[in-house]
């Protein structure tokens, strides 16, 4: 999984998730989302298009029963 990406804000970014945790992950988290993007806490795919302009670090967290990923990715929106 990539850990960082730069966007223009209103601009779709690739859709990114957590992979690798050992097995396949039956369910997802995130610490936050920013405005204009959403997460899906079924596939944990995050996707949209950031509105504000910051520096967003989202924990992604992936589980499997007694399997647990963790992943932070940083969004910097211009």
């Amino acid at each position: 999984s990539k850990t960082s990406d730069t966007v223009v804000h209103g601009t779709t970014i690739t859709p990114y998730t957590i992979t690798n945790i050992g097995t396949a992950a039956t369910s997802y988290s995130i610490s936050s989302t920013p405005a204009g993007m959403s997460f899906d806490t079924t596939s944990g795919i995050l996707s949209g298009a950031p509105t504000n302009a910051g520096t967003y670090s989202l924990t992604i967290t992936a589980t499997a029963g007694a399997y647990t990923g963790t992943a932070t990715y940083t969004l910097t929106v211009t």
